[in-house]
């Protein structure tokens, strides 16, 4: 009894060893990586010294053999769920580019329009120029200043005005 208890402790700690070996990285692949070889290990190192005699030679074979398959079912879990995740991680963020793209498209499309809507609704003997109403909705903005203002936790969504005449103005983002 005390002696499975000294093989699941070591076990334990072998394997929790080896996982924080690679150190602290964003990165936790190499670091399960190394927690699964060490598991392995433990786990061959327990079988030998279990499945030797008293146990048949037909036994002991049998119990290598669904090892072997049950080490290689989880050797391929192990490298779809590598794979996988790491085709995620790159289609997020190509997802994460097209939202942000989208988002300064729209949000230059509502400043743009903004101005077009205020540009025709006013009487046509006395027309301010598209200059002169974007300085009336932007009255701190010019050529050059960014129009966006987010809190500083969202990501930096930057509109700049890059110039403004009478009758056109251009948004780079």
């Amino acid at each position: 009894m005390v002696t499975m208890f000294v093989w699941l402790i070591s076990g334990c700690a072998f394997v929790t060893a080896a996982f924080f070996l690679p150190g602290k990285s964003q990165e936790l692949w190499p670091n399960i990586n190394a927690a699964g070889m060490a598991a392995l290990v433990y786990l061959i190192v327990l079988l030998t010294h279990t499945m030797r005699r008293p146990f048949s030679a037909r036994t002991r074979a049998f119990t290598w053999i669904v090892f072997a398959l049950v080490t290689l079912s989880q050797l391929v879990a192990w490298t779809t769920m590598y794979t996988q995740s790491h085709l995620q991680r790159t289609s997020l963020g190509k997802i994460r580019n097209q939202i942000t793209d989208g988002l300064q498209f729209s949000l230059m499309h509502d400043i743009l329009l903004e101005i077009l809507k205020t540009y025709h609704r006013q009487s046509s003997s006395k027309r301010a120029s598209f200059k002169e109403i974007f300085y009336q909705l932007h009255p701190k903005d010019s050529v050059g200043s960014n129009l966006c203002y987010f809190p500083p936790f969202h990501d930096p969504t930057k509109i700049y005005v890059v110039s403004l005449s009478d009758t056109s103005i251009v948004l780079i983002s």
